[in-house]
């Protein structure tokens, strides 16, 4: 818990903290937390004493050389909180906390002045990767991060102080533009609202969040993201302190109609989704409705006041009506006048209806392929939930590479004759519409698409898929039988997998250790475990038959029920082989404990 005195105390002390650095060093801070309340008086207190604050997604080593790329001088730069972990050559000035924890500013004396904050400076930036996997700095005045918040207070009806005391809880990281503004400067516009700093990585989190903010009297706002929001799926969760949910916000990517029904399901009301970008901030918003059918009515984007949009031609005239580029113009944009963004709309007085991103048009053997033409196809055609295409490079040349969700009657096709018969018919209906090159040449299917901390599915993301240490597997079934959970997945081991190479040479088959390794990154995968369990124990273990590439197998694993509230619990497994009966290759039991 932070109280008010307590951040203009710690804002105060990291300013200080700040200003005793030789001049030299102190252009810019790295910070990274993943709390918000952590994140918040380091952020103020370097903004007042002008330096320019960089929020990185993560802090891996390689995070500093994108920065280097990106024109940050490291001699001139110095890390805090959680960014001193990405610093592993100790290259960089490290600036400590002046407390041990962060309600430690609570007990320190409140400054009287703090001085005024230049809005006009640019003293945020924030590394995005954006869709395309290549980082980049975007740079912002502090004007545009304060006035953004108040656009969105703006949209809700009597604004943040209607709500009475709040809490408000975040499945996101505050290190996204989305996370900052939402999780830690919108709220600072009410005093009655509550930031809960800490990010809530599973929905067990969440529910036990929601159940503190109730006992204490109060409502609660989620920050979440359509990835997060898909997990919901057990509504039961949520039930004791469903009621206290006054509103939801969703943004970084878009929530398709079935992940609309399972956050409705799980948080009692619809999200308001919000759309926009790391350098456009939020610009616009929807908030889905039940039909008298049961149906989910889908509406236009509306701006969020303060922002209009327009449609830019290719001409360059811009007209309030129409189809073309979305451009923008608002008071927490880049600069006056139109801003033109990345995404094809539609536009009337009722607001405007994505058409996809202009800017995913690529070349392929000289020819133009739009990437959210094929998508749309693969999902029209029934064969996908979602689907996401890229390009890679492929020896001399570039092709388009597919991951997607695939639709039940897909799914069936995969379980039933494995993945070459399911490429076969997803080639096949892509082949009614698209010439040769438009068709991908790789393919994986995944139950649920790749999403970093924000939510958001980079190209970075979809490439990893394709590593030949990550196996492709589909979930067959997750049932509950008494008090033990049984999840049951479905994989080829294809050649291509790494642990096959030198085991051994002329006669490969697939490591024990590799196949425990492979178990549980499935059980963590699939059963959201969290990361206070290490893996302490193997019992039972039984080898019974080798396992050789191209061998169709089924990954069976049992596990208690509720096991977020257990100190130690024990998964079996089983891998089978698939064919005329299912014979067992190996089984046994791995024992986790808290940390």
């Amino acid at each position: 818990m932070l109280t008010l005195r307590g951040f203009l105390a710690g804002t105060a002390a990291w300013r200080d903290a700040a200003l005793a650095l030789p001049p030299d060093t102190r252009e810019n801070a790295v910070l990274y937390s993943e709390d918000a309340l952590e994140l918040l008086p380091a952020l103020f207190g370097f903004w007042a004493a002008g330096v320019h604050a960089i929020l990185p997604g993560d802090i891996l080593p390689g995070t500093l050389k994108h920065l280097e790329d990106s024109g940050v001088a490291l001699d001139k730069t110095f890390l805090a909180l959680g960014a001193i972990g990405m610093d592993d050559g100790k290259r960089v000035v490290h600036l400590f906390s002046p407390v041990e924890r962060t309600s430690d500013f609570n007990a320190l004396e409140a400054p009287h002045d703090l001085g005024l904050l230049d809005d006009k400076a640019p003293l945020l930036s924030l590394l995005t990767s954006g869709s395309t996997g290549k980082a980049k700095l975007c740079r912002k005045r502090l004007e545009q991060a304060f006035l953004e918040p108040e656009s969105i207070d703006a949209g809700i009806p009597g604004g943040t102080s209607a709500l009475g005391a709040i809490e408000v809880l975040g499945t996101v990281s505050a290190q996204h533009i989305y996370g900052l503004l939402f999780r830690a400067l919108w709220p600072l516009l009410s005093t009655e609202a509550l930031i809960v700093g800490k990010r809530l990585h599973y929905p067990e989190n969440l529910e036990e969040a929601l159940k503190e903010a109730k006992a204490r009297g109060h409502r609660a706002v989620v920050i979440a993201a359509p990835a997060h929001l898909k997990r919901f799926t057990d509504p039961t969760l949520f039930e004791d302190a469903r009621d206290c949910v006054i509103l939801a916000f969703s943004s970084t990517g878009p929530l398709d109609d079935e992940g609309a029904r399972v956050a409705r399901a799980a948080l009692g009301l619809f999200p308001m989704e919000v759309l926009g970008s790391t350098e456009t901030g939020g610009i616009a918003w929807r908030r889905r409705d039940l039909e008298s059918d049961g149906k989910i009515s889908t509406p236009p984007w509306k701006t969020v006041p303060g922002i209009t949009a327009g449609v830019r031609l290719e001409d360059g005239r811009v007209l309030p009506e129409g189809e073309g580029l979305l451009t923008l113009s608002g008071r927490h944009l880049d600069h006056e006048g139109w801003n033109d963004g990345s995404d094809r709309i539609r536009l009337d007085d009722t607001g405007f209806t994505l058409l996809g991103r202009a800017d995913r048009i690529v070349k392929i053997e000289g020819k133009r392929v739009a990437l959210p033409e094929v998508e749309a196809l693969l999902v029209k055609g029934g064969l996908a939930r979602e689907a996401k295409v890229f390009t890679f490079g492929e020896g001399w040349r570039e092709a388009l590479a597919a991951v997607l969700k695939p639709s039940p009657q897909l799914k069936d096709i995969f379980l039933a004759d494995g993945k070459a018969a399911a490429v076969r018919k997803l080639r096949e209906e892509l082949g009614r519409n698209l010439p040769a090159v438009s068709i991908p040449r790789r393919w994986r299917l995944v139950d649920e698409l790749p999403a970093n901390a924000q939510g958001k599915t980079t190209v970075k993301a979809l490439e990893s898929l394709f590593d030949p240490r990550r196996p492709e597997w589909l979930l067959e079934s997750d049932e509950v039988q008494e008090d033990s959970r049984h999840l049951r997945l479905r994989l080829e081991a294809s050649p291509g997998l790494e642990w096959f190479k030198g085991h051994f040479p002329g006669l490969p088959i697939l490591p024990g250790v590799a196949q425990l390794l492979l178990v549980e990154k499935a059980f963590r995968a699939y059963a959201h475990v969290s990361g206070d369990f290490n893996a302490t124990q193997v019992k039972t273990l039984k080898f019974r038959a080798v396992t050789t590439p191209g061998m169709r197998l089924a990954l069976e694993l049992e596990c208690p029920v509720g096991i977020s509230s257990e100190e130690s619990f024990s998964l079996k497994f089983a891998w089978k082989k698939i064919g005329d009966s299912e014979d067992i290759q190996s089984s046994g039991t791995i024992v986790f404990a808290r940390k």
